[in-house]
């Protein structure tokens, strides 16, 4: 019964990034052509509005954003024209650089700006950035001292989020969810056909729901409230179990096994 429920709910939030995945396709590129740009602006936020490639943003200098743009391409020569634009501190991705043509980004912007928006295939790899709001069709989410909450969505891909001490809300349709050295926020965790692996440096709040795979959930010493839908033969829990606790572990696991622990 818990597996129909959550693949509904899955299903819900899958289906408009599956069609933006499906549309997008292989290029068929043969060629790559580089391009590098600064912006002397102090962008606040990054907007994600791809339907294909790679994003990757990392910290860079205050004041100014650094924007290389790698274009794979066909035949035909892609256009030179930017493929993003800049208006009010917030920095816009686009895909657009002619037929047949992909462009991925490697962006140095100033630390703990926010990242937000979808994407149809590719990785995205974001550190040292502010919140994170982004979904994409197909690819893997790493993010990495983020200073914001994180909320991340993969149709097909796996997510990873390391050192990370804010409110975490993970969705992967198909792939494995991990995490390192998180704490300050409650975490919510999904996934519908891959494994849960969460490790807390402080305690706190989880709540992890594997549709067909395993949940490994690594917490500090403390107070917690464990509740887990499972089946008893596949589960070990080795946190002792206080009902009073303000921290809670709930897991649900519909094939996998559960292990609970320091």
């Amino acid at each position: 019964m818990h597996k129909n429920r959550y693949q509904r709910g899955l299903a819900g939030f899958s289906i408009g990034l599956v069609a933006l995945a499906n549309s997008c396709g292989d290029v068929g590129a043969t060629n790559r052509r580089s391009l590098d740009d600064v912006e002397k602006v102090a962008v606040t936020a990054i907007k994600l509005d791809v339907s294909s490639g790679n994003v990757t943003v990392r910290s860079g200098k205050a004041g100014e954003v650094s924007i290389h743009r790698t274009l794979k391409y066909g035949k035909t020569e892609p256009s030179t024209a930017k493929t993003y634009d800049v208006d009010g501190g917030v920095l816009t991705l686009h895909s657009g650089c002619g037929t047949n043509c992909e462009v991925s980004y490697d962006i140095e912007a100033p630390p703990g700006a926010a990242v937000t928006g979808q994407g149809g295939s590719g990785d995205v790899s974001l550190t040292e950035v502010g919140k994170v709001d982004v979904s994409i069709g197909s690819g893997n989410i790493t993010v990495t001292r983020a200073s914001g909450t994180v909320h991340a969505v993969t149709t097909s891909g796996d997510i990873k989020v390391e050192d990370v001490k804010s409110a975490l809300d993970l969705k992967a349709g198909s792939g494995n969810v991990s995490g390192s050295k998180l704490g300050g926020g409650a975490i919510v965790a999904q996934s519908g056909s891959g494994d849960i692996r969460l490790t807390l440096a402080t305690a706190g709040s989880v709540k992890a729901n594997a549709g067909s795979g395993d949940i490994e959930l690594r917490v500090p010493d403390g107070k917690y409230k464990v509740i887990t839908h499972s089946n008893p033969d596949d589960t070990k829990v080795d946190v002792t179990n206080d009902p009073n606790a303000k921290a809670v572990l709930e897991v649900t696991a519909n094939g996998g096994d559960v292990h609970i622990g320091h």
